[in-house]
């Protein structure tokens, strides 16, 4: 009798390189590479961690199904798979952190319906797809931070309605979209810093309505998220970090919605988490509006010893670099180049040196254009009246003078013929007027009157067909 008790007690005994109780068995750094079979099924706590445990079978846990919290931190798990926990009914806690992890099957989880916290921090998975997190109706703090997670599908988070705490810091996201939130309702704190993200969507706080704490630290966010923070339905936050992003300038409503965060009080302390330090912040003329909204918000009391106006320090110009906006920077320091810029020496008109200002040459271009219009005037209202005394020369009849012109006909007799006014005799005298040469042999054929016209037109008109008359009007 005594032999068979001793060989019954023999065979409950746990492994020896665990060490356990009725209800704790600690068989961490043991290099285990599967889970131990011979452990008390009474145990409500398991710590597996720091081992060489590869895979998990259906039947590694279904004799524990007491277990409340499993802890296989630091293993060398690959994948999860719908029979991974199989028997784990009662489990409230997982951790499964520092392993490689990159594929999470569906249904892995719908055997864990207690399920409340999963650390899934320090693996390696890239994306988070829908389905993934189904059967975590009871899920509340949800780690996901470390890994390389690039993107999140749209309904991922709908099967996880009670997370409380989401944390996807250090991942490799670059945008974050309302719809990757959607299903969380009850979320209080959403960790997205060090990632990669640049600009934040207007509509992604709007449907998290208890919302307490968000940090979007050590991203690449160049504007302030001022749509997103107005359109935010939850009067409840109290904690922002924007720090270490590419932030430059603050338009006059961010302060007032920092100002209304950092004074949200928790148990009726004042809030003093709200970070905007480390951007590289440009005081210049782009600042002058919230630095007039700064200065003009009130008092100084204790609070703002360790209010986020002392946090702004300038990253530029170089003649305020590292200076405190708050505390060492005036209003009218608050320039930009373009508009500090200084005369030149012996200029007029306030362009800087190497160039000219938009006013200065605007004005110059307007003048060259009505120059320009003038003289097409000018030189039009000549061309019109040369051409309408030419016009008026061609077809006034020659007046009759009298005079007699003599020539020879072809028998070597001389003709006398007066002129005459007619437009057709003045044509065939000019044509018989010519010796063969070509040569006019009449001599003058013009009457005084019209030497008269001649004589008055060439003194009105300079030697480059200009109407000096006209001019000198």
């Amino acid at each position: 009798m005594l032999v068979l008790l001793l060989i019954i007690l023999g065979g409950t005994r746990p492994t020896a390189a665990c060490s356990c109780s009725s209800e704790f068995c600690f068989c961490d750094r043991e290099r285990l590479t599967s889970v131990p079979q011979d452990l008390p099924t009474t145990i409500t706590w398991l710590g597996l961690y720091h081992n060489n445990i590869t895979t998990s079978n259906q039947s590694d846990f279904s004799r524990y199904n007491s277990v409340t919290s499993l802890n296989l931190n630091n293993n060398q798990l690959t994948s999860l798979h719908a029979d991974t926990f199989v028997g784990l009914k009662s489990v409230r806690s997982i951790r499964l952190a520092y392993n490689n992890i990159h594929s999470i099957e569906a249904g892995t989880f719908n055997t864990t319906p207690q399920l409340q916290f999963l650390h899934l921090n320090n693996n390696q998975l890239t994306s988070l797809q829908t389905g993934m997190f189904v059967g975590l109706d009871k899920l509340q703090n949800h780690r996901l931070y470390q890994n390389n997670i690039q993107s999140i599908k749209v309904g991922t988070f709908n099967t996880t309605p009670q997370v409380e705490s989401l944390n996807l810091d250090n991942n490799q996201l670059t945008r974050i979209t309302s719809d990757m939130m959607a299903g969380l309702y009850n979320l209080q704190t959403l960790n997205l810093g060090n990632n990669n993200i640049s600009s934040i969507a207007a509509d992604l706080l709007v449907n998290l309505s208890v919302l307490r704490n968000v940090d979007l630290s050590h991203n690449s966010i160049n504007t302030f998220p001022i749509e997103a923070l107005s359109n935010m339905n939850s009067p409840k936050l109290s904690g922002l970090d924007l720090s270490y992003n590419q932030m430059e300038t603050l338009p006059p409503l961010a302060y007032d919605i920092l100002d209304s965060i950092s004074r949200v009080s928790i148990t009726n302390i004042p809030s003093i988490r709200v970070s905007i330090n480390n951007n590289p912040w440009q005081c210049d003329c782009r600042m002058l509006p919230f630095k007039k909204r700064m200065t003009g918000a009130g008092h100084f009391h204790f609070e703002r010893q360790i209010h986020f106006e002392r946090q702004i320090r300038c990253a530029g110009p170089d003649n305020l670099e590292g200076k405190s906006l708050f505390l060492a920077v005036e209003p009218e320091d608050l320039i930009c180049k373009e508009t500090a810029s200084s005369p030149s020496p012996g200029s007029a008109d306030g362009a800087s040196p190497g160039g000219v200002s938009l006013s200065a040459f605007l004005s110059s271009l307007g003048g060259v254009v009505v120059g320009v219009l003038l003289t097409l005037a000018v030189f039009l209202a000549i061309w019109c009246r040369n051409r309408k005394r030419k016009t008026s020369s061609t077809r006034s009849p020659a007046p009759d003078t009298g005079v007699t012109f003599s020539k020879r006909d072809q028998t070597g007799h001389d003709v006398k013929e007066t002129g005459v006014a007619g437009s057709d005799d003045v044509a065939s005298q000019s044509a018989n007027d010519m010796d063969p040469y070509g040569h006019d042999v009449t001599g003058t054929a013009s009457t005084a009157e019209s030497d008269d016209v001649e004589s008055q037109s060439a003194n009105d008109t300079d030697r480059y067909g200009l109407d000096l008359g006209l001019l000198s009007l």
